[in-house]
């Protein structure tokens, strides 16, 4: 090839090269271009789903601050900050703030100590709760306690009632039986009148005698009712202050065996009066075994508001005196005690009946003449004489007492506690 040819072939080529070279340029820019708007495409895709992703969220945050305001109750209007006034949501949602004032005045009605967090106020009622539910349960226990001797009480008032209840309802029983065997008598006299005209008046007549019968009957039966009642009102009364027979009533503050005298500690505030007889018990005997060792008796000479001189006899052991200690006890005498007492049959000797009424009236008791529902001693003399006397057995107050279980004691019983 000629240099002219290769000239020519070379010019050809760079013209051909300068196109290219502009079309890749073309094509790196369209290229660049290209990307461009693919990213700023995905910015805008990625905006859009941060804006859709805000506004689930905000939906989200709006439906549970809706909720927890319904739950709560609407106490404001919540203003956002950097709003101007007014311009915020339409809805009424529970306010931090007053929800805080809220939380404030739930604890000072209950005297709360915790912060103004729900949490701690509701751990802090829990914890009240626990200690008045502890607290319920022990007044449970003390009231289960109190129950449990309420009804120990109530079973022994109970038993005692039914025992004293008990002879009433016997007499109201008989009292039944009078009125329906008077029933049963009558309703035969009535049949008897149907069945015969001429015996009309005499049956009529013994229905009427009947019914009297049956009156009277009842009459007596109500009568032994109301005696038993107040027999057993007069005995309740008076059983709370005997003491046991077995217990002394009092005991000797000094004694004299040079004179035969002691003071003992009951006076006239405790119803002692000239003329009462004690037994002197030993007391170093009592102490030691207690039995009742008699050492002597001992007869009340003068009386103070509360000692009493008595005068010392009939000592059983020469070298055992009644000294300072020695107890002193009547079966008949119980502090501030008066007993209504009866006397039945004949009193000759060793007291005549008007001595002994005396005597028993000196130890501050009442003497009855006649008995009645207020006594509670019948005392046995000896049996009446003559061919119209009446046992005492058979006495109307002698089974009145045996009945009612009221005390029956022989003379020779108490002789040795009345004045001698």
């Amino acid at each position: 090839m000629d240099r002219l040819q290769s000239g020519v072939a070379h010019v050809n080529i760079f013209w051909a090269i300068v196109p290219m070279v502009l079309m890749i340029g073309a094509a790196f820019y369209g290229y660049l271009g290209h990307t461009k708007a693919q990213l700023e495409k995905e910015k805008s895709v990625a905006a859009a789903a941060a804006e859709q992703t805000a506004k689930v969220k905000q939906y989200g945050l709006a439906q549970q601050l809706e909720a927890l305001t319904e739950l709560l109750g609407e106490v404001g209007v919540f203003e956002p900050d950097g709003v101007a006034e007014g311009a915020g949501p339409e809805s009424l949602y529970t306010s931090p703030a007053q929800l805080s004032s809220y939380f404030g005045t739930v604890k000072g009605s209950l005297q709360l100590s915790a912060p103004n967090k729900l949490n701690d106020i509701v751990n802090e009622v829990q914890g009240l709760l626990k200690s008045k539910e502890t607290m319920i349960a022990d007044l449970r226990t003390r009231v289960a306690t109190a129950q449990d001797n309420v009804d120990k009480h109530a079973q022994t008032i109970t038993t005692i009632t039914d025992t004293k209840d008990a002879e009433i309802s016997r007499l109201e029983a008989e009292k039944r039986r009078a009125e329906q065997n008077t029933t049963t008598s009558l309703q035969a006299k009535e049949e008897e009148l149907g069945q015969s005209r001429n015996k009309t008046q005499a049956a009529r007549d013994e229905a009427r005698k009947a019914a009297e019968a049956h009156s009277a009957s009842i009459a007596k039966k109500d009568k032994e009712i109301q005696r038993v009642k107040a027999a057993n009102t007069n005995l309740s009364s008076k059983l709370e202050l005997i003491n046991s027979p077995d217990e002394p009533d009092g005991k000797v503050l000094s004694a004299s065996a040079r004179i035969s005298e002691a003071v003992i500690n009951l006076g006239s505030k405790d119803m002692i009066k000239t003329g009462m007889v004690f037994r002197v018990m030993d007391k170093e005997t009592n102490l030691r075994n207690g039995a009742m060792e008699i050492k002597a008796h001992a007869t009340v000479v003068s009386v103070k508001r509360d000692t009493a001189i008595v005068k010392i006899s009939g000592l059983t052991k020469k070298y055992n005196p009644v000294v300072q200690g020695d107890l002193i006890a009547n079966d008949l005498y119980s502090k501030l005690l008066q007993r209504d007492i009866y006397l039945v049959g004949r009193f000759v000797e060793p007291y005549t009946k008007g001595q002994l009424t005396r005597m028993l009236e000196s130890l501050g008791n009442r003497v009855h003449k006649e008995w009645n529902a207020s006594c509670d001693l019948l005392i046995m003399g000896r049996e009446p004489v003559g061919e119209d006397a009446v046992l005492i057995e058979d006495t109307d107050a002698y089974k009145t007492a045996i009945d009612h279980r009221i005390e029956v004691a022989p003379l020779y019983k108490i002789k040795d506690f009345l004045k001698l």
